[in-house]
């Protein structure tokens, strides 16, 4: 049974699509702050249109509502300045026939009364009809003022027809007494066509009131409300002009733009419903929240497409980190990100900079092996060579020592190169640099030659068993000696070869040994035997000398002056 393990101390972290969810949910916000900034922009804008328009409407109503009253007016005061009427008592068939091409032309119906308010004449009605009286409240008006006058609505006498009348005195020159009044009645009807013909949007309507606030002309409902007094609003209107919020008549709050009509003093009014002047905030909100909907879904189904892109790409290196940490092959992943290819070809490096590293380590563990089994029997063969040319265990150990101190120097000089060999002029200077006191008792002359370490660890150590046989016996062993070793190479390639002269003179006379040294015997077996080279001692009575003749092939020379 597997067993998870689970680290203490690190929250617990989310996932990759969590966070670019979370990124684009910021981004949206202010997105979408922006967005709702532009809809509220134009939603007031709109909103302000609209009460621009309202204003401007009721303007233009007011002045076409007044316009044609001053036209009527105009029309009554030029009939009630007619000489028939002003110097003469009223011929009732002349006047009626005046008044009738006078109502035909301007459509309306004229009627003349007396002061009390008895018709006299009247176009609307037949001559045999008994006319009535009817006085107007706007009669004291016109009498105080001698003015034409626009009166309030009334009903008509006969068929109970919402009108208006502009009243106007017929003054008598002589005396300056009103005798009579010209009624020009207009239906309230004719009215609405005046209103009605200015274009009205959505949720707009315009009304007429009389001063009392009774309603004369309505674009909404004229047949139900005309006639009825509107006194909630009457309660808003306090100046020549102005807006107030209100109730309807039909009860649906409004805005409404007022202004008054000169002459007559009515009140012009459009109302606005709030519901058309609150569309434009309700449109933002459903624009915003349908904006913020769409935005969010668009991110989170763009968090999770990403978010699954790159968590898939992850999730192989992933994979190939496991696969490194087992050391098995990582195959280098092509993915749509860059990045997770460039660590993706990390790995796959690395697994193969590993395997390299694996094969090196095991090449080297042999190579060690190998190395040591012939440092082994390096020191097994001195011990033995040793022993049998030793006659005291003191000669014993002294020998044996020096020459594994000589076998180490050698072995630095290879660790130094790691273990790729070491150089001749090195070895030579390792053991001779210690008896150069003084003036130059050693001359080192020739090329920088790489030894391979097969052959460095054993030229090492014949190298120290010449210096010591010299300390002790040869010219080192004087203060005039001296040593002089010269090497050269010939040849290219393969057939590349080094020649070197070990030659010792000032020491004292010289003796051919009864028995070969450990030196001869060592440079012989290795230069002569490994590799196919010879080895020439010569004993001169000026001093020994040793000749080298061996391949380099494959290894490594360098040219270099003397040394």
């Amino acid at each position: 049974m597997k067993v998870a393990f689970r680290r203490t101390g690190i929250p617990q972290a989310h996932s990759l699509a969590w966070h670019l969810g979370l990124l684009c949910s910021l981004l949206v916000l202010p997105a979408t702050a922006f967005v709702g900034w532009v809809l509220w922009q134009y939603a007031s804008a709109e909103r302000a249109h609209l009460l621009q328009n309202g204003q401007e409407l009721v303007h233009r109503i007011a002045d076409a509502v007044e316009t044609e009253a001053a036209s009527i007016m105009g029309t009554a005061r030029v009939a009630a300045s007619s000489p028939r009427l002003v110097q003469g008592p009223l011929n009732p068939e002349e006047s009626r026939q005046t008044a009738a091409a006078v109502a035909r032309s301007l459509r309306v119906d004229i009627a003349i009364r007396d002061v009390a308010g008895q018709q006299l004449v009247n176009t609307r009605l037949l001559q045999d009809q008994n006319l009535p009286s009817r006085p107007l409240e706007v009669d004291q008006t016109v009498l105080t003022t001698k003015r034409a006058a626009i009166s309030d609505l009334f009903l008509g006498s006969y068929n109970q027809e919402p009108l208006v009348a502009v009243v106007a005195p017929v003054v008598q020159p002589a005396t300056g007494e009103v005798v009579y009044f010209i009624d020009i009645s207009v239906p309230a009807k004719r009215i609405l066509d005046i209103i009605s013909k200015e274009p009205l949007g959505s949720g707009l309507y315009a009304t007429i009131l009389d001063r009392k606030g009774r309603v004369i002309a309505r674009t909404r409902g004229q047949q139900t409300f005309v006639g009825t007094e509107a006194s909630e609003f009457m309660r808003g209107v306090t100046n020549r002009e102005g807006n107030f919020r209100t109730r309807s008549l039909d009860g649906v709050p409004v805005l409404v733009h007022y202004a008054r009509v000169t002459d007559s003093d009515w009140i012009a009014a459009v109302g606005l419903e709030e519901e058309t002047l609150n569309a434009p905030i309700r449109r933002l909100i459903s624009l915003l929240a349908a904006t913020g909907l769409c935005l969010a879904l668009l991110s989170t189904a763009l968090a999770y497409l990403f978010g699954r892109r790159i968590t898939k790409a992850i999730e192989g290196l992933s994979a190939a980190a496991s696969a490194l940490g087992t050391g098995s092959d990582v195959p280098a992943l092509q993915t749509p990100i860059r990045e997770v290819n460039s660590v993706s070809a990390a790995l796959a490096d690395a697994a193969e900079e590993r395997k390299r590293a694996e094969e090196q380590r095991a090449l080297m563990v042999r190579e060690l092996h190998h190395r040591v089994k012939n440092t082994l029997a390096t020191v097994q063969a001195v011990v033995n060579s040793t022993a049998r040319r030793a006659e005291t265990i003191r000669e014993f150990s002294d020998a044996v020592t020096e020459r594994i101190i000589s076998l180490a120097r050698t072995h630095t000089l290879l660790v130094d190169d790691a273990w790729g060999g070491a150089s001749l002029n090195h070895i030579l200077r390792t053991e001779l640099e210690p008896y150069n006191t003084g003036h130059q008792r050693v001359k080192l002359h020739g090329p920088e030659v790489h030894l391979p370490d097969s052959i460095a660890l054993a030229f090492g150590m014949a190298v120290h068993e010449l210096t010591t046989n010299a300390a002790k016996y040869g010219a080192l062993s004087l203060p005039t000696g001296c040593i002089h070793v010269n090497w050269s190479t010939e040849g290219e390639g393969p057939d590349r070869r080094l020649h070197l002269e070990w030659r010792e003179h000032d020491g004292p006379p010289v003796e051919v040994p009864k028995r070969k040294g450990f030196g001869s015997t060592l440079l012989e077996r290795v230069l002569g035997r490994q590799l196919q080279g010879s080895v020439r001692t010569e004993y001169l009575p000026e001093g020994i000398r040793v000749r080298v003749d061996a391949p380099l092939s494959g290894h490594t020379v360098h040219e270099a002056g003397a040394a």
